[in-house]
Protein backbone atom coordinates (compact mmCIF):
# COMPACT_ATOMS: atom_id res chain seq x y z
CA UNK A 1 0.00 0.00 0.00
CA UNK A 2 2.85 2.28 0.80
CA UNK A 3 3.87 1.92 -2.86
CA UNK A 4 0.94 2.58 -4.04
CA UNK A 5 0.76 5.85 -1.85
CA UNK A 6 3.65 7.11 -2.89
CA UNK A 7 2.67 6.97 -6.29
CA UNK A 8 5.32 4.17 -7.95
CA UNK A 9 4.54 2.13 -10.38
CA UNK A 10 7.29 0.34 -10.51
CA UNK A 11 7.32 -1.05 -6.73
CA UNK A 12 3.58 -1.27 -7.00
CA UNK A 13 3.88 -3.91 -10.46
CA UNK A 14 6.79 -6.16 -8.40
CA UNK A 15 4.57 -6.48 -5.58
CA UNK A 16 1.39 -7.45 -7.37
CA UNK A 17 3.55 -9.74 -9.73
CA UNK A 18 4.80 -11.71 -6.69
CA UNK A 19 1.45 -11.94 -5.13
CA UNK A 20 0.06 -8.99 -3.49
CA UNK A 21 -3.67 -8.61 -3.64
CA UNK A 22 -4.68 -5.48 -5.19
CA UNK A 23 -8.12 -5.37 -2.96
CA UNK A 24 -6.61 -6.52 0.55
CA UNK A 25 -7.93 -3.73 3.00
CA UNK A 26 -5.02 -1.93 5.73
CA UNK A 27 -5.46 -2.99 8.79
CA UNK A 28 -4.66 0.26 10.44
CA UNK A 29 -7.17 2.44 8.37
CA UNK A 30 -10.50 0.85 7.90
CA UNK A 31 -11.56 -0.21 4.71
CA UNK A 32 -8.17 1.02 2.99
CA UNK A 33 -6.92 -0.32 -0.28
CA UNK A 34 -3.92 0.25 -2.39
CA UNK A 35 -6.48 1.71 -5.19
CA UNK A 36 -7.86 4.13 -2.35
CA UNK A 37 -3.62 5.12 -1.36
CA UNK A 38 -2.80 5.85 -4.38
CA UNK A 39 -5.42 8.83 -4.78
CA UNK A 40 -6.23 10.02 -1.20
CA UNK A 41 -2.47 9.66 -0.05
CA UNK A 42 -0.82 10.32 -3.80
CA UNK A 43 2.66 10.77 -1.92
CA UNK A 44 1.67 12.89 1.06
CA UNK A 45 -1.05 15.36 -0.34
CA UNK A 46 1.17 15.88 -3.35
CA UNK A 47 -2.27 15.91 -5.22
CA UNK A 48 -2.91 18.62 -3.25
CA UNK A 49 0.06 20.93 -3.40
CA UNK A 50 1.64 19.91 -7.16
CA UNK A 51 0.24 20.07 -10.77
CA UNK A 52 3.77 18.22 -11.60
CA UNK A 53 3.14 16.22 -15.00
CA UNK A 54 5.59 13.01 -14.23
CA UNK A 55 3.45 13.02 -10.62
CA UNK A 56 -0.25 12.86 -11.94
CA UNK A 57 1.49 10.60 -15.19
CA UNK A 58 2.18 7.93 -12.02
CA UNK A 59 -0.74 7.95 -9.87
CA UNK A 60 -2.42 7.37 -13.11
CA UNK A 61 -0.25 4.83 -14.04
CA UNK A 62 -0.49 3.23 -10.43
CA UNK A 63 -4.52 3.47 -10.93
CA UNK A 64 -4.42 2.21 -14.07
CA UNK A 65 -2.24 -1.18 -12.99
CA UNK A 66 -4.26 -1.96 -10.14
CA UNK A 67 -7.30 -1.79 -12.44
CA UNK A 68 -6.11 -3.42 -14.71
CA UNK A 69 -5.23 -6.60 -12.14
CA UNK A 70 -8.93 -6.49 -10.51
CA UNK A 71 -8.77 -3.53 -7.98
CA UNK A 72 -12.26 -2.38 -6.64
CA UNK A 73 -13.02 1.06 -8.47
CA UNK A 74 -16.20 1.00 -6.19
CA UNK A 75 -14.59 0.06 -2.63
CA UNK A 76 -15.23 2.78 -0.35
CA UNK A 77 -13.45 3.80 2.29
CA UNK A 78 -14.18 4.81 6.43
CA UNK A 79 -16.50 7.49 5.38
CA UNK A 80 -18.71 5.68 2.55
CA UNK A 81 -16.41 7.94 -0.13
CA UNK A 82 -14.90 5.49 -3.37
CA UNK A 83 -12.02 6.72 -5.07
CA UNK A 84 -14.02 8.46 -7.52
CA UNK A 85 -15.08 11.01 -4.41
CA UNK A 86 -11.33 11.23 -3.49
CA UNK A 87 -10.09 11.92 -6.98
CA UNK A 88 -13.07 14.76 -7.37
CA UNK A 89 -11.48 16.10 -4.25
CA UNK A 90 -7.71 16.26 -5.42
CA UNK A 91 -9.61 17.58 -9.32
CA UNK A 92 -7.02 15.84 -11.06
CA UNK A 93 -9.16 15.21 -14.04
CA UNK A 94 -6.70 12.33 -15.87
CA UNK A 95 -7.29 10.17 -12.86
CA UNK A 96 -11.18 11.44 -12.49
CA UNK A 97 -11.46 10.64 -16.52
CA UNK A 98 -9.68 7.17 -16.14
CA UNK A 99 -12.41 5.94 -12.78
CA UNK A 100 -15.16 6.99 -14.60
CA UNK A 101 -14.15 5.27 -17.87
CA UNK A 102 -13.11 2.25 -15.76
CA UNK A 103 -16.82 1.84 -14.61
CA UNK A 104 -17.00 4.28 -11.34
CA UNK A 105 -20.49 4.49 -9.83
CA UNK A 106 -21.77 7.79 -10.83
CA UNK A 107 -24.78 7.99 -8.24
CA UNK A 108 -22.93 6.64 -5.18
CA UNK A 109 -23.27 7.95 -2.28
CA UNK A 110 -21.29 9.05 0.60
CA UNK A 111 -22.03 9.07 4.35
CA UNK A 112 -23.37 12.66 3.90
CA UNK A 113 -25.02 11.43 1.37
CA UNK A 114 -22.87 13.32 -1.64
CA UNK A 115 -21.98 11.96 -5.14
CA UNK A 116 -19.22 12.71 -6.58
CA UNK A 117 -20.93 15.61 -8.79
CA UNK A 118 -22.23 17.19 -5.56
CA UNK A 119 -18.33 17.00 -4.35
CA UNK A 120 -17.39 18.51 -7.81
CA UNK A 121 -19.93 21.11 -7.26
CA UNK A 122 -18.82 21.85 -3.77
CA UNK A 123 -15.18 22.45 -4.59
CA UNK A 124 -15.91 24.76 -7.96
CA UNK A 125 -14.64 21.62 -10.39
CA UNK A 126 -14.57 22.63 -14.06
CA UNK A 127 -17.36 22.29 -16.21
CA UNK A 128 -15.89 19.36 -17.98
CA UNK A 129 -15.11 17.60 -14.79
CA UNK A 130 -19.14 18.54 -13.85
CA UNK A 131 -20.17 17.25 -17.33
CA UNK A 132 -18.38 13.86 -16.60
CA UNK A 133 -19.87 13.27 -13.54
CA UNK A 134 -23.64 13.35 -14.77
CA UNK A 135 -25.17 9.70 -15.32
CA UNK A 136 -26.02 9.02 -18.20
CA UNK A 137 -30.03 8.75 -17.93
CA UNK A 138 -29.68 12.21 -16.16
CA UNK A 139 -27.45 13.89 -19.11
CA UNK A 140 -30.86 13.23 -21.33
Amino acid sequence: MCAAARARPDYVEILVENGADVNKVNNDIPNETALRAAVVYGDRGRFAHTREESFISDVRAVVEFLLDRGANVNARGWRGQTVLHRAVVWGVMEVVQLLVDRGADLQVRDRMGETPHDIAVEYSRSPETLALLVPPAAAD
